[in-house]
């Protein structure tokens, strides 16, 4: 079996299991990638939300930089979320499985990872923010 070493847990099992194990692994790939971006992001979206609502709304209320209220802040982050959460997810999907399937290019993907969301705050900004000319 592939992907199987015989010198581990698996040589207790009998062979019936081994190979519902082993379909269960091969036939899950999918459900296994998803799970695993579900909770990448999840780490990623609490992390983020406590350094911005540091950077974003604590310091400048505390230095009176800014007279947005709390909910006018949350209503921006909802959207600056949403706007992020579906093509990230999308984009992040495409790069785990290429990355998945060919790993001696791993390189190649970050570097064009790296700079596709370098001007992401900016267009972020951009769609969030109302200009008055």
């Amino acid at each position: 079996m592939k992907g199987f070493k015989e010198n581990n847990i698996y040589h207790l099992i009998d062979k019936e299991r081994k190979r519902i194990v082993h379909r269960y692994h091969n036939e899950h790939l999918i459900v296994r990638i998803a799970s695993t971006c579900v909770l990448i992001i999840l780490l990623i979206l609490v992390i983020k939300f406590q350094i911005s609502y540091i950077s974003g709304y604590w310091i400048e209320h505390t230095y009176n930089f800014s007279n947005q209220t709390s909910e006018e802040c949350l209503k921006d982050k909802a959207k600056s979320f949403f706007v992020g959460f579906i093509p990230g997810t999308i984009l992040f999907e495409v790069f785990y499985s290429t990355t998945y399937h060919t790993p001696k290019f791993w390189w190649l993907y970050l570097s064009f990872k790296r700079n596709l969301y370098q001007n992401q705050d900016e267009v972020r900004g951009n769609l969030l923010n109302k200009y008055e000319w």
